[in-house]
């Protein structure tokens, strides 16, 4: 190591070019296999940073001892694990390694593109390590706290705030995601001094200063501000219209820049130690109110037991009898099917034991009341709460006797990929309900928390900025964004996707007489592209 550090020291081009190919390798992998623009930002903005401050290539121009390596080493943990949580660079490999390396070729780009993260993180950590130096002590704490302020703003408070205050529409507790974000705060609290202490003075104070006016920022924003937009749940883009109070929020906004960027003129000697306090008390005040949430979140913030869920192992098994299978397609356009239909009828050969019923649209707009709608006859009714709306279908007499009458005439009745918020509503009807006599703990089989962080950052984000940044972008948050990031054992089980259930029908028979209804994603987008564009490329 020591020759090629050497090596480098003496050709500074040759390492400037080699850190650059390890850092385009990183925004590469953000490109082919995330796609995601937050993501690619992130590394583009780690290539830029990088040159802009030049702090991986001081590490060449100091003597480098055996403590320089150790320390190195160290920081190379917490730059490995920023770059694995936001799924650029070694994560994405592994994961490729695991699913995809069956050929050389594909497994050798793997093991390549592991070793070029490992290598740009312990050089980022290598240098990092000069910024342990006592002459940047001062800096380091004064930076520290405006950084530390900002993420325990925006990775811990925030998120967890939004998360308890819609928790009904989440299945999944603060466990499955804090410990990770916790890890991501403790990380980038300890790299984000670390990497800016080595700026000159001015850009130093520059971006010292925009920390602080985030901070301040946000936290008067979330505080006193956004009681003014429609609602305060999940929700998509909501736009403040009242000019009024655009107006102030966008002058408050600026009193607090201009103050953060005059004041120090005025306060002169005591100026670091203002804005030390400022920092400390905004950090100070988010931990305790960080740690209030935790001590009087509910029960359910921490332990998701059910009483009912789907048994979804039998989606394949038919009777050797009768049969009779709904296939629901969700946002399947009629004008499309019968397109095709008139083009192509042969092919539809194989639903000639089918009935296709074109006039099934419900009067809902989203999945959940349209299924339930006409599988659990659940009256149209927007006046009435969702789960007394749905007593009323689920419990109704024409409900209850449409199912004693398929259970008489021999008929197990079961229900794949059926969003039934209460699931005791449907328990007796559906066969494969199942109910324990006790509630059983819920055990997580995959949970990418990877998506869950974009979200709740995106929505934290979202919180503290100013409104006219609000009105000038769209995100969407509900319940169902987080949805399909969390599977559990035995629970989503089956196959919703069109092609995965063609490609698994491998059939099992029993003497049951079977009546199945299977909920698939029909052409709806962005959930099943592929199936759309194939559809859509062959009519």
């Amino acid at each position: 190591m020591s020759e090629t550090i050497s090596y480098l020291k003496k050709n500074s081009f040759v390492s400037k070019a080699l850190f650059l190919v390890l850092a385009l390798s990183l925004f590469l992998q953000g490109i082919v296999y995330t796609g995601i623009t937050t993501r690619i930002i992130f590394s583009f903005a780690l290539i830029l940073f990088a040159f802009i401050s030049g702090f991986p290539f001081k590490v060449l121009n100091y003597k480098l001892i055996k403590q320089r390596y150790i320390q190195g080493f160290i920081l190379s943990i917490p730059v490995i694990f920023i770059l694995m949580f936001l799924n650029i660079g070694i994560r994405t490999p592994f994961y490729l390694f695991k699913r995809y390396s069956d050929g050389l070729i594909q497994t050798m780009i793997s093991i390549v593109y592991i070793l070029m993260d490992l290598v740009l993180s312990y050089w980022i950590g290598l240098s990092l390590s000069f910024s342990t130096d006592k002459a940047y002590k001062t800096k380091r704490f004064k930076i520290g706290l405006a950084v530390a302020a900002f993420f325990m703003i925006h990775v811990l408070y925030l998120p967890m705030d939004s998360y308890l205050g819609n928790i009904d529409d989440f299945e999944f507790t603060s466990l499955n995601f804090i410990f990770y974000f916790l890890a991501f705060f403790i990380c980038a609290v300890i790299l984000g001094p670390l990497a800016l202490v080595r700026l000159k003075d001015k850009k130093f104070d520059i971006v010292y200063k925009i920390f602080l006016i985030l901070d301040i920022g946000s936290f008067v924003q979330y505080m006193f501000f956004n009681k003014h937009l429609p609602f305060l749940d999940l929700t998509g883009n909501t736009m403040v219209w009242d000019i009024g109070v655009l107006i102030v929020n966008t002058l408050i906004w600026i009193f607090i820049s201009a103050s953060v960027f005059i004041l120090p003129r005025f306060l002169k000697k005591y100026n670091d130690k203002v804005w030390n306090m400022t920092a400390g008390l905004l950090f100070s005040y988010h931990v305790v109110a960080f740690i209030l949430l935790l001590v009087l979140a509910p029960t359910n913030a921490f332990s998701i037991k059910v009483q009912y869920y789907f048994d979804t192992s039998g989606q394949y098994t038919v009777s050797k009898n009768d049969n009779i299978i709904v296939m629901i397609f969700d946002a399947y356009d009629n004008r499309l099917m019968k397109e095709k239909y008139e083009n192509d009828p042969e092919e539809f050969e194989f639903l000639k034991d089918f009935t296709m019923y074109t006039n099934t649209t419900s009067v809902f707009e989203s999945t959940i009341p349209s299924v339930n709608q006409f599988a659990g006859g659940c009256k149209f009714d927007n006046e009435m709460p969702l789960k007394e709306w749905l007593d009323t279908g689920w419990n109704s007499e024409n409900t209850v006797n449409f199912y004693n009458a398929m259970h008489d005439a021999g008929y197990k009745c079961n229900a794949y990929n059926f969003e039934l918020p209460y699931l005791e509503n449907g328990y007796g009807k559906f066969d494969n309900i199942i109910g324990y006599d006790e509630p059983q703990e819920l055990e997580v089989e995959y949970f990418n928390i990877n998506k869950f962080f974009d979200e709740f950052e995106a929505l934290a984000f979202y919180r503290s900025m100013p409104y006219l940044v609000k009105n000038l972008i769209s995100l969407t948050f509900n319940g169902e964004s987080f949805k399909f990031y969390m599977y559990y054992f035995e629970i989503n089980k089956s196959n919703m996707q069109n092609l995965e259930y063609l490609a698994e029908q491998d059939y099992i028979t029993t003497d049951d007489n079977i009546f199945m209804i299977n909920h698939l994603r029909g052409v709806h987008t962005p959930c099943d592209v592929d199936a759309e564009e194939l559809l859509r490329d062959s009519i």
